[in-house]
């Protein structure tokens, strides 16, 4: 079992504000940094509140969820907290925190999400939200601001001592220390160096995943602690190996040698043989950032999010509605009503909200929980009805092509629509996700302007262009620019006709400013106007470009 995860929403309204408002004024002159978003689409969590020292010295670090206790619990020192919130503080490693601010006492309740609590409302987990109460030490205020951070100082140097102080294993007693050496494969026989590399590649590739692919981890390896090697075969120049997760509370090696014959049985979830060199031995760090790139490719392949906007989220369901609606055998009537829409998927599945339930489409399984998912996050949203989010399409009058194509104004318009939407969310996944790389995944490529020019017209293929231009001087604009290639003011202000020609100049002039014009991509439009899931798919191929970019450029360096 575990606690129920619901879709990421956007926390919103002045409520929220006043909220972060109130605690970062609280810690305006204490010795702690703030980092709070508002109105944010990360599922569970709002920011972190960096604990420092007198001397302002780091001394730990605290993953926060802001919310506005409702005016029914108001002066009573208690808080529906979402329990997706539990799901977070279950599978994540960071310090997690409800900090609840209640305007009529002027305090802010806070709770740690510890294992204890976890575990004490382990029978709760199917609920929306679990009721916390809260004493008075877990209040924040101007009078008990002092203690309250010596106290979440004390919390974050305790975990960190639980989980990198060395002394933890001596302090064990011998029973134990006994039991965990008689666990070691006695048959283990790689070279001692041999051991050090494995080590060593070990170490680069969960670091990898403890912090720059956190994210990654959390989501294609849920509740895993670190990921453990098995090797079967080690020379210089043969490796077989398979990786498995070692997950929390579980008892486990992270590097054991078994025999070549077990590998057929024991494959864990990823497995590889070498039989004309060694990664290992050749390049430990390279070869855990090649693995680490896979799981990114897995994660794009399997489009494992869906960004928490409502455009996404509508796009989603109505196109699923639509190209699967004789695998759902839901009544057509009522594929635009959200309320009939779960009604109706409630009946034939009862137990959707605790269960996976598939549909069969060909040889290839369809998964509705996230249908379902959607329509109750746009349900929660104030929709009742799925409204039509592009322009309606219409037919060429001079050309005979059918009606569902977009006319070149039309196709412009969903364009802009499309590219604003998806870009906005893939930024803000990248800063809530990756913040440790933020600007090297910037969709921006450290461009000032992206101009982003169609060609379309009757007679000829929709064609998309997609220039980078940086000013020669610093500057912190950024933007995207929309233009039609028949009246690109690009190429007309370098008095050329095509894209292609601009790369021969040293600069390129748009608006009266020089800039220069690095990077270009273009290719067919389809994906951004005609095929199903636009706003997704030009999310994930923004990621699937950044993350190949920069998987080239540490590879190479």
């Amino acid at each position: 079992m575990s606690y129920k995860a619901k879709i990421s929403k956007t926390a919103n309204g002045v409520k929220e504000k006043k909220s972060v408002l109130f605690i970062e004024y609280l810690l305006v002159d204490a010795p702690a940094k703030t980092k709070i978003e508002t109105e944010d689409t990360n599922a569970n969590i709002d920011g972190y509140i960096e604990l420092l020292d007198e001397d302002g010295y780091p001394k730990g670090k605290v993953t926060i969820q802001v919310k506005t206790v409702n005016k029914v619990d108001e002066n009573k020192n208690r808080f529906p907290c979402p329990t997706s919130l539990f799901a977070h503080a279950e599978v994540t490693t960071d310090i997690v925190l409800l900090i609840a601010v209640d305007h009529s006492q002027n305090v802010a309740l806070w709770k740690y999400i510890s294992r204890s609590l976890l575990e004490e409302n382990r029978s709760k987990e199917e609920q929306e939200t679990i009721t916390l109460h809260f004493g008075n030490e877990e209040k924040l205020s101007s009078s008990t601001l002092s203690t309250t951070l010596q106290t979440w100082r004390s919390i974050s140097q305790r975990e960190v001592k639980i989980n990198q102080d060395a002394s933890y294993l001596s302090a064990e007693n011998e029973k134990l220390r006994q039991l965990i050496l008689q666990s070691q494969n006695s048959t283990f026989k790689i070279a001692k160096e041999d051991v050090i590399k494995i080590q060593q590649f070990s170490d680069a590739y969960n670091h990898l995943l403890d912090s720059e692919f956190r994210y990654i981890k959390e989501t294609i390896f849920p509740k895993c602690w670190k990921r453990g090697i098995a090797i079967y075969t080690f020379g210089d120049t043969e490796l077989c190996y398979s990786l498995f997760n070692i997950k929390y509370g579980e008892n486990s090696l992270l590097m054991k040698q078994l025999p070549e014959t077990v590998m057929r049985y024991d494959k864990g979830d990823y497995s590889s043989c070498q039989y004309q060199s060694n990664d290992i031995k050749e390049n430990h760090k390279l070869m855990a950032i090649k693995l680490v790139k896979t799981h990114v490719e897995k994660f794009i392949k399997e489009r494992r999010i869906i960004p928490a906007y409502d455009e996404f989220i509508l796009e989603y369901v109505r196109d699923f509605c639509v190209y699967s609606n004789r695998e759902l055998n839901i009544d057509d009537s009522k594929l635009s009503d959200i309320p009939k829409l779960i009604e109706q998927i409630k009946h034939k599945y009862p137990r959707i909200s605790s269960m996976p339930h598939t549909v069969l489409r060909g040889h290839k399984k369809i998964p509705i929980n996230i249908l379902y998912e959607g329509l109750l996050f746009l349900q929660n949203r104030g929709y009742t009805k799925i409204p039509s989010l592009y322009p309606n399409r219409g037919n060429y009058a001079d050309s005979g092509l059918v009606s569902s194509w977009y006319t070149p104004e039309l196709a412009f318009q969903k364009l802009q629509m499309v590219v604003t939407v998806a870009y906005s969310a893939y930024s803000d996944f990248i800063n809530n996700n990756f913040p440790f790389l933020a600007k090297e995944l910037d969709c921006y490529y450290g461009a000032n302007i992206i101009v982003i020019d169609l060609e379309y017209t009757s007679d000829g293929w929709p064609c998309i262009y997609i220039l980078f231009l940086k000013n020669q001087m610093p500057d912190n604009t950024k933007k995207i620019i929309f233009t039609k290639k028949e009246s690109s003011p690009l190429l007309k202000e370098n008095e050329v006709e095509e894209y292609s020609k601009l790369f021969q100049l040293p600069l390129v002039t748009y608006q009266g400013k020089q800039y220069v014009l690095f990077r270009g991509q273009g290719g067919d439009a389809h994906k951004y106007l005609f095929d199903r899931y636009n706003f997704l798919s030009v999310f994930y191929d923004v990621l699937e470009d950044r993350m190949q970019e920069y998987f080239k450029q540490i590879t190479e360096n």
